[in-house]
C-alpha cells in the first residue's frame, strides 16, 4: 500500500522549504537554524515511517478480514474483533478502508455492512 502524505506533512514540508530558500548565514544563528530544520525533518520521517509501519499491520489484517468475509460472509467491526482479536480502532481502520475500497457499503443501525463484491471478486482479493 502506497503511503500518501497528509496535508499536516506537506504543509510542514513547505515551511521547510520555504526556510530553506532563505540564506543561512555561516555562525551560531544559522547553525541554530539548521538544527531546529534537521529537528523539524526527523520529526516529519519519524511521523512517516510510522504511518507506514501502522499501514502494513493494518494490510495483513484487512488480508485476514477478507478471508473472514468471504468464509463468514459477514462485515462488522465487532465481528472483526473478536474473531481476529483485534482492538476496537484497528477493527474500525479495517473496515474503513474495506469500505473506502468498495468491498463494503456503509454500516447498519446493527453495525453489519452489506457485502459489495460477489464471491469470485472476494476470492481473487484473498488470494
Amino acid at each position: 500500500m502506497n503511503t500518501v502524505i497528509n496535508n499536516d506533512v506537506a504543509n510542514r514540508l513547505h515551511e521547510i522549504s520555504t526556510k530553506l530558500t532563505k540564506p543561512i548565514s555561516a555562525d551560531t544563528e544559522g547553525v541554530r537554524r539548521l538544527r531546529d530544520i534537521s529537528r523539524e525533518l526527523s520529526m516529519i520521517a519519524n511521523s512517516i515511517e510510522q504511518n507506514i509501519n501502522l499501514e502494513s499491520e493494518d494490510e495483513a489484517v484487512y488480508r485476514s478480514a477478507l478471508e473472514l468475509i468471504r468464509k463468514t460472509k459477514r462485515a462488522s467491526a465487532m465481528h472483526f474483533q473478536q474473531q481476529l482479536k483485534i482492538g476496537f480502532n484497528r477493527a474500525s481502520r479495517i473496515i474503513k478502508l474495506l469500505e473506502e475500497r468498495g468491498v463494503v457499503g456503509t454500516g447498519t443501525l446493527t453495525g453489519r455492512r452489506e457485502i459489495k463484491i460477489d464471491l469470485e471478486e472476494l476470492n481473487e482479493m484473498v488470494k
